[in-house]
């Protein structure tokens, strides 16, 4: 009894958080881990060049998504109506929709001319057609997801992640058993439905009904938080192209072999990333908006997120700058020594994003959109002209990546701790 008050005691300030974190945290771990339990089988399975297909494939899904309700799910969090945060997830719901089916039409257009603008072979190209019904089905998966997360539903957001990844990793280990080389694609899709399902399952469950707003209302959140849209779609849109542009990069100048191993390199890099991060990054946006909406500071909560990712990401150089070779031999197969490699020389940079990332999020909260927006175009600019410039040797190529990056986001740091402090300023109760 004396240890559970102790306990209780220590966590002080930092106990609802903590308990917060942790369903987020552990619904995310367990929706990780499986597939990536399956990632050595995985990689036996499928060939470099197969996985260097599926990183250009999801690359354009990445990007398709970030569009696909023109960045409106993320105001659902912010309203203090339920009413209103209805009305936005019903705005972007048919956003969602019109976009994917006009996609689609894209996609069949210019189907004959994917294999050169890819330079992937022409048995792949039928599976791109699924790439606008996978968009929708995630798509519509985060506007539920921030139903869930603004009711403080963190256990069934948890669970919908498990269904995701478990179906997919399954799958994908089971289409490869069959020697199908599109199971990767497939894999994904399947597992974005079940995201869709399983989310879609919980609001009926928890009668969040948004169908019942009215058209007018509608319209009213569409003009009220169309900053959104104006100031952050684009930016987000190239701050997501900042991240896949390597892929497409590495697919023009080098084989798709090694655009198979810098997606292994950077999938082990991000594993930290896909565990806390990410759920990290949703309840940093929560907490925010809650203590913006309530006049009350959140500087403790983030200082204790940001000592948490610095530990993690320093364990994380630890091992991959002296062991990265072996391990990914050992672990994936002699096909992928070469992604330790390139692990070894893009470490720093992917830790100094793991770290500071999450904090993101923080700028859309106190509606400091523009801010946000003009980093992540001199991001995209600066990344851009860097990676057009062909290089020698791959080496060369990826320290110059990681340059851009460390560099990059550094600056980002310091623009989101004077913000920060700025708002603390405000409150009168800077720590």
């Amino acid at each position: 009894m004396i240890l559970q008050k102790a306990k209780f005691k220590l966590l002080g300030n930092n106990q609802k958080l903590f308990f917060d974190f942790s369903y987020l945290v552990s619904g995310t771990v367990i929706a990780q881990i499986i597939p990536l339990l399956l990632q050595p089988l995985l990689r036996r399975l499928f060939s470099p060049e197969v996985f260097g297909i599926f990183a250009i494939y999801t690359s354009i899904f990445g990007i398709i998504s970030i569009i696909a309700s023109f960045r409106y799910e993320q105001a659902i969090l912010l309203p203090k109506k339920d009413s209103e945060a209805k009305a936005i997830a019903v705005l972007a719901f048919v956003i969602a929709f019109m976009l994917s089916f006009s996609f689609f039409w894209v996609v069949l257009l210019m189907y004959k001319r994917i294999p050169d603008l890819l330079n992937i072979p022409k048995n792949f190209v039928p599976l791109f057609l699924f790439l606008p019904f996978s968009s929708f089905f995630f798509a519509s998966y985060q506007i539920i997801n921030s139903l869930l997360l603004r009711s403080e539903f963190f256990k069934e957001t948890s669970i919908s992640r498990i269904s995701r990844r478990g179906v997919e990793a399954i799958s994908q280990y089971s289409l490869g058993r069959m020697g199908i080389s599109g199971g990767l694609i497939i894999g994904d899709v399947l597992g974005n439905i079940a995201f869709f399902l399983t989310g879609l399952l919980f609001l009926i469950k928890l009668k969040i009904n948004p169908l019942l707003i009215k058209r007018g209302q509608v319209k009213q959140v569409a003009y009220k938080y169309v900053h959104f849209p104006k100031h952050n779609l684009i930016p987000h849109l190239l701050s997501t192209f900042s991240l896949y542009l390597p892929f497409f990069f590495l697919n023009r100048y080098f084989e798709s072999s090694q655009v198979g191993q810098f997606d292994l390199a950077r999938l082990v890099l991000t594993v930290p990333s896909a565990l806390i991060s990410t759920a990290l990054s949703q309840l940093v946006f929560q907490r925010v908006t809650q203590s913006r909406n309530k006049g009350i500071g959140f500087y403790k909560d983030l200082r204790f997120i940001f000592l948490l990712l610095c530990c993690v990401a320093f364990a994380v150089i630890l091992i991959i700058l002296p062991f990265a070779p072996f391990l990914f031999g050992y672990i994936f197969g002699d096909n992928w020594v070469s992604a330790g490699k390139i692990a070894q020389i893009i470490v720093v940079g992917s830790m100094v994003r793991f770290v500071i990332a999450p904090f993101s999020i923080m700028l859309l909260a106190l509606e400091k959109i523009k801010i946000n927006s003009i980093w992540q175009i001199a991001h995209f600019i600066f990344l851009f002209v860097v990676l057009l410039t062909k290089m020698e040797n791959l080496t060369n190529y990826l320290i110059a990546y990681v340059l851009v990056e460390f560099v990059s986001y550094i600056a980002y740091f310091f623009i989101l701790l004077y913000h920060s402090k700025r708002y603390h300023l405000k409150l009168g109760n800077l720590i």
